[in-house]
């Protein structure tokens, strides 16, 4: 971007078409480690615990999981230009508790308790607060890399005009 006087002129921008998918395959990422965080555990518990699980209950959890990047993409959080923090935290938060509910209830009715209730809540725990900073670390990225947001142009002059530059 070039300042010309008292306004900001974007120079060959074209919008990151690549951000969305990219947020999504990081939460795809985030949300598996977080499922293989709550299965160590549940290894590390099952020395005192000693209860048997088949390894296709691992792979219906991980494909549950895999439904709240699409609920992320349709509440408009991909690349989620102009969603101020609150609203991103509060909608990350909401869809990862009715997803993780969703799959406890799926199991529960569905599926007659085949699931790992431990692995699930300690998944939901991990994926509440991951999802959320890896987000907030790579928009940290992005913003330094220049590769996130959107330019804008501000009509103003004098200090007006650089008062508004600044907020932005």
């Amino acid at each position: 971007m070039k300042t010309s006087g008292s306004s900001i002129v974007a120079k060959d921008f074209r919008e990151k078409q690549w951000i969305g998918p990219l947020l999504a395959l990081q939460d795809v990422i985030v949300l598996e480690a977080c499922l293989l965080a709550g299965l160590l555990i549940r290894d590390i518990l099952n020395r005192w615990i000693p209860i048997p699980l088949e390894p296709a209950v691992y792979v219906g959890i991980a494909v549950g999981v895999l439904i709240l990047p699409v609920i992320f993409w349709f509440r408009g959080l991909y690349p989620g230009y102009g969603v101020d923090d609150v609203r991103r935290i509060q909608d990350q938060v909401i869809g990862t508790a009715a997803i993780f509910g969703t799959l406890i209830i799926w199991d529960y009715v569905v599926q007659g308790g085949t699931w790992s209730r431990g692995i699930l809540l300690v998944t939901w725990a991990f994926a509440t607060v991951m999802v959320p900073v890896m987000f907030a670390w790579t928009r940290r990225l992005l913003l330094g890399t220049g590769a996130w947001g959107t330019p804008i142009v501000i009509l103003g002059s004098g200090r007006e005009g650089e008062r508004l530059v600044t907020s932005f």
